[in-house]
C-alpha cells in the first residue's frame, strides 16, 4: 500500500512538471521568428527597458555591449528631455534573402516637438535565434556612435537707432577678442604663460581645459579676452599678435551693442547691460544673457528693439560636423528707430557744453523745430560714453565715476532735471494777465521802488520786500519789465492775476504740473508743494519762475513753442518713424509727424505783442548778447537764485523768420557766471551754411 502510493505521487510530479514547462514554452514567443522579435523588441523600447531590448540586438554583429547600448539610449533621453516613447506596430520585409525589421519610432520630448524616425533595422540569425542588427540612427535618424547633441543659440538681432540723416547711433558690432587658434602643434603651455604675461588675472586652467575641450571637438578658435570695441591700444595689439597662436577678432566672435558717437549722444540715446531680476520680471524675460535697454532710448523702446532668440538643436559628430538638425527656431529681429537727432546739431550743442561748462557747472541745451516738434538735439552735461557700460564695470571704478561726490554723469538734465525757470516764466505770467483783462503791454506799475525794493501795500504782506537786480529805464509798464526781466512788475502783476486764476491758468492752459508725453521720461513739473498753504509771498514768486516752481528744460521749451504755433502748444518728439530690416530692404512700421500738445493756450493778440516784447529783449534787453544784425530772433532770459553760491541760468530763444529753430540752454551752477549760456546759445542758432 505504501509502495503503490510512492509510485503514483511520482506519476504525479512528473506530469506536473511536464504541463509546467508546456505552459511555460506556449507563453514564451519563439524568438527563431523575426516577427516575434521584433514585437518583443518594439515592446521593450515602448516601456524604455533598455536591459530588455539588449536581449534582441545582435551582440556579435557591431559588438555593442549593454553598457553602449543602454548609455546610447539614455544619453538621449536626458539631454532632449524625452518623457515618453511611441513605436508603431512592427513589421518584416525581406530584400535580395534579407530580412528586416520596420517601424515608426516617437520620442516625445518637453524640450522639442515630437522626434519621428523611421527604422529600417537589419535582422540577423545565429544559434537558431533571430537578433537585430541594431545601429544608433535606429534610435533618432541622424545619430551616430560619438556624436553628441547641441542646442546652439541663434542670435535675434536687437534693432539699432539711427540719426536723421540715416547715419547708425546704436549699432550691433562686435569687440576686440583676443583668441587662440586651434592647433594640435601649438604649444599651449607656452603660449598661455606669454599671454599671462601681458593680460593680467588670467584663469589659465579654465582656459587649457577649454583649449583641450576644443581640440577634442575640432574648434577653430578659443577666446582669451574681449575689449570693448576700439579700446585697445596699437602696442597692445602689437605684443599679442607676437605670440604664436594668437590673433585679434572684431567682427565674429563677442557680440556688443556699440555707440560710434560715445558721450555725444548719450543721454538721448542711453545704453545697455545684462538684465537685472527686475528686469527679467518687468518684460517677462528668461534668458539671462539678452541685452536689456537701461537708459534712454536703449530703455524706452526696449519692447520694440528687443529681439528674440532662436536656437537650433543639432547632433554633431565626434568630428565637429553637423549631421543632423532635430528642430529650429529662427530668431526674432528686433525692430530699428529712426530719431529726429542732426548729427550736425547735437555734436555742437555737446561741444558747446564741454567747452564753456566749467568743473562746478552742469547744464543742458535743447534744438526744436518749433512747427514740427521735432528735436535735432538733447543734450545734457557732463555725458558720459555708452561704450563703458559694454562690460561689467568694476564698484570702485563705478562709484568714482557715477556715484555720490560726482557730477552725475547719468542723469539726463534735459528732461529729468526740474529746477526754478525764473523769468523765462514771465511771458506765461504775462499771458495769464492779459486774457484775464488784467493788465496790458501798457499797463504801468503804480507805485514807488526804493532801492530797487518794492514792498506790497496792506496788512496782507508780512514778508521781506520783493527786489530786482537793477532798475528797469524809463517807464514801469510791462513791455519795459519784459525787456529788463523786472522782478517787482511780475510779482506784482501775478498778485493783481490772483492765486485762482494764476494757478488756473498754469494747470489748465498749460498742464504744468502734469506728465509731458514724450519718447524719454520726463520728469513732472511742479506749481505748489503738497500740503504747502498758498500765500501772498509765493504767488508773487511764482510770477517771476521762483518759490516752489519747478519745471525740466524740456517741459519749458515746449511751451514756448505757442508762440510759433498760432497760440497751439506742439508735442516734442525726439523719433521720426518705427522701421524693419531684412539685411536688404527697410520697412517702415509706424511714422510720427506734427502733433499739436496744447490748444490755444493763449490769445493770438497776447501772444502777438509777448513775441513783439521778447525781440526787445534781443535788441535792447537783457539777451542782447545773442543779438545779430539780420537775424530775427525773440527771447528772455532767465535766472533763479537757489543760494548765495548757486544759481539757475537759463535762456530761450527762437526765430520768428527764415527758419523754425528754438534753443534753451541751462546753466546750473556758482553764482554770476551763467553768462556763458549765450555763448552756448549763439553756437545754437547758428545755421549751418548752405552751398
Amino acid at each position: 500500500m505504501i509502495k503503490g502510493s510512492s509510485a503514483m505521487k511520482k506519476a504525479f510530479y512528473i506530469i506536473l512538471a511536464i504541463l509546467l514547462l508546456c505552459t511555460i514554452g506556449c507563453g514564451k514567443k519563439d524568438t527563431t521568428h523575426p516577427e516575434n522579435v521584433g514585437e518583443l523588441y518594439v515592446e521593450a523600447i515602448r516601456n524604455m527597458d533598455f536591459d530588455l531590448a539588449h536581449e534582441y540586438v545582435c551582440t556579435r554583429c557591431g559588438a555593442i555591449s549593454l553598457e553602449k547600448y543602454t548609455d546610447a539610449w539614455d544619453n538621449i533621453i536626458s539631454v532632449l528631455e524625452i518623457t515618453d516613447i511611441s513605436v508603431t506596430d512592427p513589421y518584416i520585409t525581406t530584400e535580395d534573402e534579407t530580412e528586416y525589421l520596420n517601424y515608426t519610432i516617437t520620442l516625445k520630448s518637453d524640450l522639442t516637438e515630437d522626434l519621428i524616425t523611421d527604422v529600417k533595422a537589419k535582422m540577423t540569425y545565429y544559434e537558431d535565434m533571430a537578433h537585430i542588427d541594431f545601429t544608433y540612427d535606429s534610435i533618432l535618424e541622424g545619430y551616430e556612435e560619438g556624436s553628441y547633441v547641441r542646442e546652439r543659440t541663434l542670435k535675434g538681432t536687437r534693432g539699432e537707432i539711427f540719426a536723421a540723416d540715416g547715419t547708425i547711433l546704436a549699432q550691433n558690432s562686435y569687440s576686440d577678442t583676443v583668441y587662440i587658434s586651434v592647433s594640435a602643434d601649438l604649444n599651449i603651455d607656452a603660449t598661455l604663460a606669454q599671454l599671462s604675461s601681458i593680460i593680467p588675472d588670467l584663469k589659465l586652467e579654465k582656459l587649457r581645459k577649454s583649449y583641450e575641450t576644443a581640440l577634442e571637438r575640432s574648434h577653430a578658435v578659443v577666446s582669451v579676452k574681449a575689449y570693448s570695441r576700439g579700446t585697445m591700444d596699437e602696442a597692445l595689439k602689437d605684443q599679442l599678435l607676437r605670440i604664436e597662436g594668437v590673433g585679434i577678432d572684431d567682427s565674429s566672435l563677442t557680440p556688443q551693442r556699440y555707440y560710434p558717437y560715445g558721450e555725444i549722444f548719450a543721454h538721448a540715446v542711453g545704453y545697455t547691460g545684462a538684465p537685472s531680476e527686475a528686469d527679467l520680471e518687468k518684460y517677462g524675460y528668461t534668458n539671462k544673457t539678452t541685452l536689456v535697454g537701461k537708459t534712454g532710448l536703449e530703455a524706452s523702446y526696449e519692447n520694440i528693439l528687443h529681439s528674440e532668440d532662436g536656437y537650433s538643436l543639432e547632433f554633431v559628430s565626434s568630428s565637429g560636423v553637423i549631421t543632423k538638425v532635430l528642430q529650429r527656431v529662427e530668431p526674432v529681429s528686433g525692430t530699428d528707430i529712426r530719431t529726429t537727432l542732426s548729427i550736425a546739431d547735437q555734436t555742437k550743442a555737446h561741444y558747446a557744453l564741454e567747452k564753456y561748462l566749467a568743473d562746478d557747472q552742469t547744464g543742458a541745451a535743447i534744438v526744436m523745430d518749433t512747427k514740427e516738434g521735432s528735436i535735432s538735439a538733447l543734450s545734457s552735461n557732463p555725458s558720459f560714453d555708452s561704450n563703458l557700460f559694454a562690460f561689467p564695470i568694476p564698484d570702485d571704478v563705478y562709484q568714482s565715476t557715477f556715484g555720490e561726490g560726482t557730477n552725475q554723469p547719468l542723469l539726463n538734465r534735459a528732461t529729468q532735471a526740474t529746477l526754478a525757470p525764473g523769468s523765462t516764466i514771465k511771458p506765461f505770467t504775462a499771458a495769464a494777465a492779459m486774457d484775464n483783462n488784467i493788465l496790458t503791454m501798457n499797463s504801468v506799475f503804480p507805485y514807488e521802488i526804493e532801492n530797487n525794493k518794492w514792498t506790497p501795500p496792506g496788512d496782507d504782506w508780512i514778508w521781506p520786500p520783493i527786489s530786482r537786480s537793477e532798475r528797469t529805464p524809463g517807464e514801469l509798464n510791462m513791455f519795459a519789465a519784459m525787456r529788463s526781466s523786472d522782478n517787482i512788475y511780475f510779482g506784482w502783476a501775478a498778485m493783481k492775476i490772483g492765486e485762482d486764476r494764476f494757478l488756473q491758468y498754469f494747470r489748465e492752459k498749460l498742464h504744468f504740473d502734469e506728465d509731458l508725453p514724450f519718447n524719454l521720461p520726463v520728469k513732472r513739473g511742479n506749481l505748489v508743494n503738497e500740503g504747502t498753504e498758498m500765500n501772498l509771498k509765493l504767488l508773487s514768486d511764482m510770477g517771476f519762475g521762483v518759490g516752489e516752481m519747478l519745471v525740466s528744460p524740456l517741459q519749458l521749451v515746449t511751451l514756448y513753442t505757442c508762440f510759433e504755433n498760432d497760440c497751439d502748444v506742439i508735442q516734442p518728439r525726439i523719433v521720426s518713424s518705427i522701421t524693419h530690416s531684412d539685411g536688404i530692404t527697410q520697412t517702415t512700421i509706424e511714422s510720427y509727424g506734427r502733433e499739436v500738445l496744447y490748444e490755444d493756450v493763449m490769445s493770438e493778440y497776447t501772444k502777438y505783442k509777448i513775441v513783439e516784447s521778447m525781440h526787445e529783449v534781443v535788441r535792447r534787453g537783457t539777451a542782447r548778447p545773442i543779438y545779430k544784425e539780420g537775424r530775427s530772433v525773440a527771447s528772455k532770459t532767465g535766472t533763479a537764485v537757489v543760494s548765495k553760491t548757486r544759481e539757475i541760468s537759463w535762456v530761450v530763444a527762437f526765430y520768428t523768420e527764415d527758419t523754425d529753430k528754438i534753443v534753451i540752454v541751462m546753466v546750473d551752477g556758482p553764482a554770476d557766471e551763467g553768462n556763458i549760456k549765450f555763448d552756448i546759445c549763439n553756437i545754437l542758432l547758428e545755421e549751418e551754411t548752405k552751398e
